[in-house]
């Protein structure tokens, strides 16, 4: 007997990133038939900011200390992920594992199992070419970027980017963020592809920089992005 289709998706604790991945799973089933969703839900511990219902955190808007804490209470969840798509697979054939980008570091079982794997960004594409690029500045700049004196060049960007217009989380080396995000940011070159929250007429120059491919392609070695 066949398996039923199944598409597991992973999003981050915050209303913010699990609205935008409900969403996604309402289009995906609007355009698929003979397909169920599975959402997989972390649930945030009470004392974390993204335990509150009346507030949509997103981890650029947390100080470093506490985007640090909730990145670590993410990855520490891998295993229960693990065994939840390892489960799933055994009573259906998953054919897309769908994880927010916080949550990337979980995609080992499904790429373990050669479930075709992709990355949500719920940011836009703006900040999916930011993430993307971010292992090239790391290279490329020796000191903080909160301490570069020059706008920097982004890929997808319509304009150069002030030091200080760039999210917190990547502006200081030292912390855990940026080091967690320059990771991890590699992993999406051995994924099958990205899903971005967008639309071409809002950031046409970015979602062209992601599929064009030409800037970007060292960072996404994909051939379905």
């Amino acid at each position: 007997m066949m398996k039923a289709r199944r598409v597991v998706l992973l999003p981050a604790p915050g209303a913010g990133h699990l609205l935008s991945m409900i969403e996604l799973g309402r289009q995906i089933l609007q355009h698929t038939h003979n397909l169920s969703i599975t959402i997989l839900i972390i649930r945030p511990p009470s004392s974390s900011p993204f335990a509150s219902p009346s507030i949509s955190q997103h981890l650029d808007a947390l100080n470093p200390e506490t985007q640090a804490s909730n990145l670590r209470f993410i990855d520490n969840h891998k295993p229960a992920v693990s065994e939840a798509v390892t489960a799933l697979q055994e009573t259906a054939t998953i054919t897309a594992f769908i994880v927010d980008m916080f949550c990337i570091s979980s995609t080992s079982a499904s790429l373990d199992l050669g479930i075709p794997t992709f990355v949500f960004f719920t940011s836009g594409a703006t900040a999916t070419c930011l993430v993307i690029y971010l292992p090239e500045m790391d290279r490329k700049y020796e000191c903080d970027l909160k301490d570069l004196t020059k706008e920097v060049e982004i890929p997808g960007s319509v304009h150069p980017l002030a030091p200080s217009t760039l999210p917190d989380a990547i502006l200081r080396k030292e912390e855990y963020s940026y080091q967690w995000l320059v990771k991890y940011s590699r992993l999406c070159s051995v994924l099958d592809g990205l899903l971005v929250n967008t639309f071409n007429e809002l950031q046409p120059t970015a979602i062209e920089t992601l599929t064009d491919g030409r800037e970007l392609r060292p960072y996404i070695q994909s051939d379905h992005c």
